[in-house]
């Protein structure tokens, strides 16, 4: 499973993007998943900023939904 957000502030989906490609030119099987508003340590939050990090904000309701597809599909 891969993952890109708009809020990530360290890597971009543009850059993700170009991780997916390599991984299905090698043939992987790939599930990636584009969020929204999720930080770097998946997070809830569009602030882009390294220093919300500690903050106590609610883990991803989007990642947690794929996750749970993601694990049901693949034990």
């Amino acid at each position: 499973m891969l993952t890109c957000s708009n809020a990530d502030g360290y890597f971009g989906c543009g850059e993700v993007n170009r991780l997916a490609t390599g991984l299905s030119k090698a043939s992987a099987r790939l599930d990636y998943v584009h969020l929204n508003g999720v930080d770097h340590v998946l997070k809830e939050d569009i602030t882009k900023s390294p220093a919300t990090f500690g903050q106590p904000l609610p883990f991803s309701a989007q990642l947690r939904a794929a996750l749970k597809t993601f694990l049901a599909s693949n034990l």
